[in-house]
């Protein structure tokens, strides 16, 4: 204003989400105002539906285990030689007796495994498989090469099957078949004990932990109507049509993989509050299943090997539009002054500004309504009457 020091300033991403966007979004961890974009969906029609899982987990010394559930195998390689491809992978487990796996050393000699679905890894070097042909979990000692526990889940006097596991580094949580929803709790020497879902919740299929032990439930996976289900956020879920798995890059930020040819969707959650954000490329992503890399990356497995995501190219509209909420001075007859704007403008692009003043809004006038930034998946805004 002119005459004084006070400003009037939208800045905030409570503000900007205050205001009717079009054509914009809104990143909300840096609080800026951009055009929305577009991506083509390059989704390889040989896969009517998502190919059947096949977790991969990393240990604490940064080898690569995957599993191979069609085949009853389990492969472990180091993640550091995935790029040159000098080191073939070793079989931890052999249907062949003659030639025993990685673990019979110490104790009984382990044969193939029966559908390995799921596998974790916890901070002290043991591994869990949800071994889903036999209905149990096995819990092996990676420095000693021993099988510290085998776990079959009773509830209700039935035994569940394990389909997917994730851990927090000292618990691992099991997704298990069958009604009621339910995820089971262990670690290496005890439990398990059980978490219940809301029943009207069901086909889970993979769950997965954020860095501060948030628990993420992928709901009928590979389908159009997969959705994730924010656990620590009871009601709140995304919409996740065709995801095939889960993982985090960032406490905040979650990378949905979809259908092999399908880009992956990185969403920022937050509590009533998820945003999009440009997707990430998977070239060959063979649609089994996703990891974060040692070196904060997301891998995935293709018919050349292990490979990362990078970022998809996204084309921008061409022109989007804000309109804020109404700026009172407080004062009467004020004179506005100046405009600052902070904005990063690329060549060959402008920013347009145009100002409506008055004392008093007109007594017929409709309200704006206001509309959400089209990245913007869910949007809480707090105080919405002010």
């Amino acid at each position: 204003m002119v005459g004084g020091t006070a400003f009037s300033m939208i800045h905030t991403v409570d503000q900007w989400k205050r205001v009717a966007h079009k054509n914009t979004a809104l990143q909300v961890e840096a609080g800026v105002v951009q055009l929305a974009w577009r991506t083509e969906d390059r989704r390889d029609d040989a896969y009517a539906s998502a190919p059947q899982a096949a977790a991969l987990a990393f240990d604490p010394w940064c080898r690569l285990y995957r599993g191979l559930p069609e085949q009853g195998r389990l492969e472990r390689l180091l993640w550091a030689d995935t790029k040159s491809r000098k080191t073939e992978p070793v079989d931890l487990f052999t249907s062949d007796v003659s030639q025993p796996g990685e673990f019979s050393p110490i104790g009984e000699a382990i044969v193939a495994l029966d559908k390995p679905h799921g596998l974790a890894i916890d901070a002290n070097g043991r591994l869990f498989i949800a071994e889903t042909g036999k209905r149990r979990i096995l819990i092996y000692d990676l420095i000693e090469r021993r099988l510290l526990r085998r776990v079959l889940i009773v509830h209700d006097g039935t035994l569940k099957c394990p389909l997917d596991l994730a851990t927090d580094g000292r618990q691992v949580f099991a997704v298990l078949a069958g009604e009621p929803a339910l995820i089971a709790v262990l670690d290496a020497r005890t439990g398990p004990g059980f978490l219940p879902l809301p029943k009207a919740v069901t086909k889970p299929t993979r769950i997965e932990v954020s860095p501060s032990g948030g628990l993420y439930l992928l709901v009928d996976a590979g389908s159009s109507s997969a959705r994730i289900l924010v656990l620590e956020w009871p009601g709140d879920f995304i919409d996740a049509p065709q995801a095939t798995d889960l993982a985090f890059l960032e406490d905040d930020l979650l990378v949905i993989a979809r259908l092999p040819g399908q880009d992956f969707r990185r969403i920022r959650v937050g509590p009533g509050s998820h945003s999009e954000l440009p997707p990430l490329n998977a070239r060959g992503y063979d649609g089994r299943g996703i990891i974060r890399t040692p070196d904060g990356r997301i891998g995935f497995w293709t018919e050349q090997g292990f490979a990362t995501a990078t970022l998809a190219r996204v084309r921008y509209v061409p022109r989007g539009r804000v309109v804020s909420y109404r700026l009172d001075s407080g004062e009467y007859q004020t004179l506005w002054g100046r405009l600052f704007l902070d904005a990063c403008i690329p060549k060959g692009a402008s920013v347009k500004l145009r100002c409506l003043v008055m004392d008093e809004p007109p007594e017929n006038a409709l309200p704006l309504v206001r509309e959400a930034p089209e990245n913007t998946l869910t949007m809480e805004v707090s105080r919405p009457d002010q």
